[in-house]
């Protein structure tokens, strides 16, 4: 990836690991080239402060040590337990504007200035067939994922100031499946050890939750706010290294409201101007006018909009409700036939060649409107590939590909809800 005059390389972090003690910053080779591209663990280490320190005696790492600064405030918006709301809304916010700057800066960039620049910094040349920018950028799904869950979070806190939801919800490190398990496996647990029942039905599940809640409050409140300490309950190992910390907000120190949150987002955008300053990307974007998070933000609405195709389809003259998962198939078609528009031109003996005859199949419809099936009287040119034309009752339709099959099939296959018997059904 590129940034500005700075590479983003894994390079960086192997010659970390070559030339700097172990010790110092705690990686090994398996840390940045993990054969799991899941384990977050790596990340955490990549992360660290140990890690940024480290990098900063490499020649030319400013652009992996932004790249790192990008995740932690991921990390802290999200996933730490300790973070206050305000915090989690800077940091969350922080890394949607750096991801906006960065995003219009190649916008506006000529994709020939990037590869040369990326030649130039690490000697890699970018593959010639790809005609999009995309490579020098993080992907589409994480970039989606920093901006919906700042306006999310942003959301939660507006509720929280109309007093329209508890100031719990901040607490959004909760918001996972794991957490969700392990609530089951506790009120799994809850059962006697003579039990052999390990399956309740929802209302028990209800029940036992109640319990887990008055377990959960009784062991905070004896672990913050009772002195005397006459309810003590085992903890890990683990937790006790964190700090006993509460996690109610200090008042006049982290009060949400939309003044506070106002401030915060102003603050930010300035953060991340000042941050990318350093990659000459500010003066870059004042050239094009964009000067202020206003621009910026308006900038960025118009370029996914573009990306955005928004079809019509009240020319169908569709009456039934029950039409709308044939309707978002259309939109997937409709979304390929965008990618490969070269190959959508047709002459008319072709057009002609696709015409099929309907004798005997569509001899008893009269009177039918085809509701919930895509038989339609006209579709749009770059749709006609994905339709036969017929007659039916010497009147011209457009009938679908996987309509037509359905038709011509006459049993349903369905797979066995058993695992070994639906693979070999495959």
């Amino acid at each position: 990836m590129l940034i500005g005059n700075h590479c983003i390389s894994i390079d960086y972090l192997s010659t970390l690991i070559r030339n700097i003690p172990k010790l110092r910053h705690g990686l090994v080779k398996s840390d940045i080239f993990p054969q799991d591209r899941q384990n977050f663990s790596s990340c955490v280490k990549i992360c660290s402060d140990d890690v940024t320190n480290c990098l900063t005696e490499i020649h030319d790492s400013e652009g992996i040590i932004m790249y790192i600064r990008l995740l932690r405030s991921i990390m802290i918006a999200y996933i730490e337990k300790l973070t206050t709301p305000i915090n989690r809304l800077y940091h969350a916010w922080f890394s949607v504007f750096v991801s906006r700057l960065w995003y219009i800066w190649i916008d506006y960039m000529p994709k020939v200035n990037l590869e040369k620049s990326l030649y130039e910094l690490s000697g890699i040349t970018t593959n010639k067939k790809k005609k999009k920018k995309k490579q020098f950028f993080i992907t589409n799904n994480a970039y989606y994922c920093i901006e919906i869950n700042a306006h999310q979070l942003t959301y939660l806190a507006l509720l929280v100031t109309e007093n329209k939801l508890p100031p719990e919800v901040m607490n959004i490190y909760l918001f996972s499946s794991q957490t969700c398990e392990g609530m089951f496996r506790s009120a799994r647990s809850m059962s006697g050890t003579f039990s052999s029942v390990v399956n309740f039905g929802v209302q028990e599940f209800l029940n036992r939750a109640q319990k887990l809640s008055l377990l959960q409050k009784l062991k905070t409140e004896s672990e913050f706010y009772s002195t005397s300490g006459n309810l003590l309950f085992p903890k890990h190992y683990k937790q006790r290294k964190q700090l006993r910390q509460s996690q109610h907000v200090i008042p006049g120190n982290d009060i949400l409201n939309v003044g506070a949150i106002t401030k915060v987002v102003c603050q930010v955008y300035n953060d991340a101007v000042d941050l990318l300053s350093r990659f000459k990307i500010k003066n870059f974007l004042n050239t094009k006018k964009i000067t202020n998070m206003k621009e910026a933000n308006n900038c960025m609405q118009s370029l996914l909009r573009q990306r955005i195709n928004i079809q019509d389809y009240s020319d169908l003259n569709e009456e039934d409700e029950s039409s709308d998962s044939d309707n978002e198939s259309d939109e997937m078609l409709d979304s390929e036939s965008d990618v490969d528009s070269e190959d959508q031109q047709y002459d008319d003996q072709q057009h002609e060649a696709s015409t099929i005859s309907s004798d005997g199949i569509f001899d008893d419809i009269d009177g039918i409107k085809f509701s919930g099936m895509r038989v339609f009287d006209k579709v749009r040119p770059e749709l006609e590939k994905s339709y036969f034309e017929l007659e039916i009752k010497r009147k011209k339709k457009f009938i679908h590909k996987q309509t037509a099959c359905w038709i011509l099939t006459e049993n349903k296959s369905v797979l066995s809800n058993d695992r070994l018997t639906r693979v070999t059904q495959k």
